[in-house]
């Protein structure tokens, strides 16, 4: 089959040069702010999951440090207590020496 009579047709043409970095970097744009979203999101979960048993952990581990500390304050407080009451002791076993020595002279 052959044509021999045809008719040009007109088209317009758009230019979309400009228009194509432009979509690319609204698309770029887009795809940012949707991982940044993500990240948030899952950072959120991860958050929420672990909070309970995180907090838990760090709380008994804060209360046995103060138990300790608390016993041994109470230790050293004795030993205090102690080494006061021998040190008082002491003095006065040299006060009544010295009043003994002021007497005899």
């Amino acid at each position: 089959m052959t044509v021999n009579d045809f008719e040009m047709v007109e088209q317009s043409i758009e230019e979309t040069e400009g228009d194509r970095i432009a979509a690319v970097l609204a698309h770029e744009d887009a795809l940012t702010r949707i991982q940044d979203k993500k990240l948030k999101a899952v950072e959120k979960l991860d958050m929420l999951a672990n909070i309970t048993p995180r907090k838990l952990e760090i709380e008994e581990r804060r209360l046995a440090i103060l138990e300790e500390k608390w016993e041994k304050e109470k230790g050293s407080a004795g030993q205090q207590q102690n080494q006061a009451k021998t040190w008082a002791s002491n003095l006065e076993g040299i006060f009544k020496k010295r009043k003994a020595k002021r007497e005899e002279s």
